[in-house]
């Protein structure tokens, strides 16, 4: 930060706070598929942009799902306020140790901020407004919400980018009717 890099990370620090306090609800939605129905209920086509995406509120998420995620990719989700440094430093030593990035140190609200304001570029600018942008959506969003958002927009593999898409694809049922096996998987 002293080394000459304050003016850019201040610049990061205050685009974060812009993408954040511009974001509404909606922000999350920007890639939902529409359908089209004719008069009597039948669906005539889907309406889609870059991906195919189907929305569910936080209630039509199942709990088993919800809590399956949290522990496979953030058991610390509801205590921290968007950064596990822990989880990052823990990251950086195995990379130390083993010449390559072999495990991840973000946390779901930084993978969020990365899916929806950022790019998968492996830089510390990068990483840097990850953070400052996860430190905002804590502060803006509940932990209901944000994880609401991360469930609807990461990539589940296959061409799935939302929980209920990926439900449907992998396992031929709706989330609510997924086992815990399959929650988990």
């Amino acid at each position: 930060y002293f080394g000459g890099y304050a003016s850019q990370v201040s610049a990061m620090h205050e685009e974060a706070v812009r993408f954040v306090k511009e974001s509404t609800k909606d922000t999350f939605r920007a890639e939902q598929t529409s359908q089209v129905y004719d008069v009597n209920g039948t669906r005539i086509m889907s309406l889609r942009g870059t991906k195919d995406v189907s929305y569910l509120t936080s209630d039509e998420i199942p709990e088993e799902v919800k809590e399956a995620m949290v522990s496979i990719e953030d058991k610390k989700f509801y205590s921290h306020g968007g950064i596990d440094f822990k989880a990052i430093i823990r990251a950086v030593w195995a990379m130390v140790r083993n010449g390559e990035v072999t495990q991840g140190g973000s946390t779901i609200t930084q993978q969020l901020a990365r899916t929806i304001f950022l790019n998968n570029d492996r830089t510390w600018q990068r990483k840097m407004e990850e953070i400052f942008i996860a430190t905002e959506l804590e502060k803006k969003y509940t932990k209901d919400e944000i994880l609401e958002f991360y469930l609807n927009n990461i990539y589940f593999g296959n061409g799935y980018y939302c929980i209920k898409d990926a439900s449907e694809g992998y396992f031929g049922k709706e989330p609510e009717d997924l086992t815990d096996y399959e929650s988990t998987l």
